[in-house]
């Protein structure tokens, strides 16, 4: 049969709040089709392929940053939840699908290790005006947090295994309708970024088994003085009565330590200290999974450390650009002066109505805090 096949690559920007808000999804009807849009901070390729035959005509819309999540448990993990536990999260789907070679020559990659709260949505936007052919995301969906999450700390050998499954494939998707022959042999080739600060807690370690072999992999570890984290989580109101973020990660989990979440459940600890200890399992994590994943074991990863606020220095771009092979841009300097770091703005979250009594914490009081909680939790 006679078949005629197009591709058109249609692109849709927007940009999100700062990562603060709830997640909002939008859709735009495109000759016919209804097309779903995320509030991912990025350039979102969506691609529209029909195929025709003389007897019947079939359409269908992919939209690469939204896909069904994974049925079954085609990669799953293989081990008891109590051996994941006591290993942590870095093992989680060991057979991790592997990208087609084809769509993802002269390819390589970029990802992230943060806390939180330590400018990763800027460091996407910054990374997006290098003169090479950067797709950059903040938190490319679909998005781990919360269900997503959740369902790799509940059932990692099952849902948990599909989540992982279904984002490593979204990604291969991505590089593939963005990156087409004519854009993989431009100078540099495609650079793909993704600067979740989940990454080392969920779909990290696969990435790393599955790309490492035979990609360049560019992991920034982006810092941001641990205090001034909690001191933006405290005034933001997380952990507090004002407002319940489900993308919290279980303490009983991330830092190994079962007992301490049950301590934490019977203590009925302050909102604070919740937050003091989430941190220090964040930076436990990060140091964790360099731990693992070393250049030593694996040649092609490499860390690159960057300060936030070196970020918005000349020299400090100039340096990290330098590391990753890309050049920087008018736009790049540009976000020296366009854009507040991190900004808390003065915002509540959208469910409260009045201010937190203790809202003005302050940095001093943080790292006091921090001091005490790491003999608790040490993260060394």
């Amino acid at each position: 049969a006679k078949r005629d096949r197009f591709r058109l690559n249609l692109f849709a920007f927007y940009f999100g709040d700062e990562g603060e808000g709830p997640s909002r999804d939008f859709s735009l009807d495109f000759c016919g089709f209804e097309v779903w849009i995320n509030n991912t901070t990025s350039c979102l390729p969506l691609c529209l392929e029909t195929e025709q035959n003389d007897k019947q005509q079939t359409s269908s819309v992919a939209a690469t940053n939204r896909t069904k999540p994974a049925q079954g448990t085609e990669f799953p993990y293989g081990k008891s939840k109590e051996s994941w536990m006591q290993n942590g999260l870095f093992n989680l789907l060991p057979n991790a699908p592997i990208p087609n070679p084809e769509k993802t020559s002269n390819c390589r990659f970029i990802f992230c290790l943060s806390v939180g709260r330590s400018g990763t949505q800027f460091l996407a936007r910054l990374l997006a005006t290098a003169k090479e052919n950067v797709l950059s995301f903040h938190e490319a969906v679909p998005d781990l947090s919360g269900e997503g999450l959740r369902a790799i700390e509940d059932d990692p050998d099952g849902a948990g295994a599909s989540v992982v499954t279904d984002k490593l494939r979204c990604i291969w998707d991505q590089v593939g309708a963005y990156g087409g022959p004519a854009m993989r042999r431009r100078r540099g080739g495609l650079v793909y970024a993704d600067t979740s600060h989940l990454f080392a807690a969920t779909f990290g370690g696969a990435a790393m088994r599955a790309l490492a072999p035979r990609h360049r992999i560019d992991i920034i570890v982006l810092r941001r003085p641990l205090e001034e984290v909690v001191c933006s989580r405290a005034n933001l109101g997380h952990f507090s009565r004002l407002t319940s973020h489900p993308w919290f990660s279980s303490l009983a989990l991330r830092t190994q330590q079962p007992t301490l979440g049950i301590a934490i459940k019977q203590q009925g600890l302050s909102p604070l200290t919740l937050l003091g200890l989430n941190v220090l399992a964040a930076e436990r994590e990060t140091r964790h999974f360099q731990s693992i994943y070393t250049p030593e074991k694996f040649p092609n990863i490499s860390y690159r450390n960057a300060n936030l606020y070196d970020l918005n220095k000349k020299t400090g771009i100039d340096q990290l650009f330098h590391s990753l092979d890309l050049i920087p841009t008018n736009d790049t300097y540009n976000m020296m002066t366009t854009t507040k770091l991190n900004a808390d703005n003065g915002r509540l979250p959208p469910n409260s109505r009045t201010k937190e009594k203790n809202r003005n914490i302050s940095v001093d009081f943080c790292k006091n805090t921090l001091s005490d909680l790491s003999r608790l939790l040490p993260i060394n």
